[in-house]
């Protein structure tokens, strides 16, 4: 079995950052989009059976 190494260069952080940051935007943005849903649901159902239906769909 070979016996391989990896190093980390110098600008690692150049590469990570922005896909860290990317991936920090996306989570946040569909986080908002699943707020607004279920907030659009109750607010145009009133019913508490669809919240806890949009509630656990979005889980």
């Amino acid at each position: 079995m070979e016996n391989t190494t990896f190093e980390i260069g110098k600008n690692w952080m150049k590469k990570f950052v922005p896909i860290w940051s990317a991936q920090l935007f996306s989570l946040l943005g569909s986080s908002l989009v699943q707020f607004a849903l279920i907030w659009w649901i109750t607010q145009q159902t009133g019913s508490a059976t669809y919240l806890a239906m949009a509630t656990l769909v979005a889980v």
